[in-house]
């Protein structure tokens, strides 16, 4: 701007980092032959003389012609110059604007750069993910496996017991039919069996033998003594157990020799049930 109000560049002082910002902004406005001026330029005349020079030829002479003093200037002197630092005041046409573009466009490289390695490392990442979810459900199949394994031993555990407790049930009340045991002595054959099967049908033989006090065992074998046929006496006795008669099998001979035996025990009512 002092140049163009004055037509004088004054350079005297400028650092060498001034020069440079100088030198991009008057290649910038197309005025960079400024720098460079040719030597003095011929002292103007006066506006009397070119007057008078004027009347006296018509015709000038190639050494008449006015000087230009950076006729000679050429604006590649100044195209290998570097490039102004940003930030220093200047802001002629578009370098303004230039910075911000250059900084982006550095930005945008670096991000471009350090892609590969984002995306590596995001890849890592997943695969640790995975390798952490895999562990997991190894880990859980493993715990689900052992919770079946432990469910199946407790289902094992809890039928023994039970198994136990009616075995010991069993045992207790087989205990307690040993201790209560009656030994009969049928026609010369020996039979035992508890009191309370033989108490299992109401108004029997068997009733009236173990309610009256003056029928005893004998000393000799312990039993009570009937006087039958015992062929067919243990039919007698798993009637008194199982509630029924079970007659399959026999033949109408020893259906009724059967017959015969439950009228004397006083157990028709099983006869007539079957």
């Amino acid at each position: 701007m002092a140049y163009l109000r004055t037509g004088v560049l004054d350079v005297d002082g400028l650092s060498e980092s001034a020069m440079r910002q100088l030198a991009y902004t008057l290649r910038v406005l197309g005025m960079e032959w400024v720098l460079k001026p040719s030597v003095g330029s011929p002292k103007r005349s006066s506006r009397r003389a070119s007057a008078a020079s004027s009347r006296t030829s018509t015709t000038p002479t190639s050494g008449a012609k006015r000087g230009n003093p950076f006729g000679n200037m050429k604006r590649d002197d100044f195209e290998s110059g570097p490039a102004p630092t940003p930030g220093l005041g200047f802001s002629f046409g578009t370098t303004a604007s230039a910075a911000p573009s250059a900084s982006s466009s550095s930005v945008r490289t670096k991000v471009e750069a350090s892609r590969p390695t984002i995306v590596a490392a995001v890849e890592k990442i997943r695969q640790q993910e995975e390798q952490r979810r895999l562990a997991t459900n190894v880990v859980l199949d493993e715990y689900l496996r052992t919770a079946a394994t432990i469910d199946d031993d407790i289902g094992v555990l809890q039928a023994a017991r039970q198994r136990h407790n009616t075995i010991q049930k069993l045992t207790q009340a087989q205990a307690a039919i040993a201790d209560d045991a009656i030994r009969l002595n049928v026609g010369g054959t020996l039979f035992e069996t508890s009191r309370a099967t033989l108490l299992a049908l109401p108004d029997s033989y068997f009733t009236a033998m173990l309610s009256q006090g003056h029928w005893t065992p004998r000393e000799v074998d312990g039993a009570y003594f009937i006087d039958q046929d015992a062929t067919y006496f243990e039919y007698a006795l798993d009637a008194l157990r199982q509630g029924s008669l079970n007659t399959k099998g026999l033949p109408p001979t020893a259906l009724q020799q059967l017959h015969l035996l439950l009228n004397y025990l006083q157990m028709d009512s099983l006869m007539e049930a079957s």
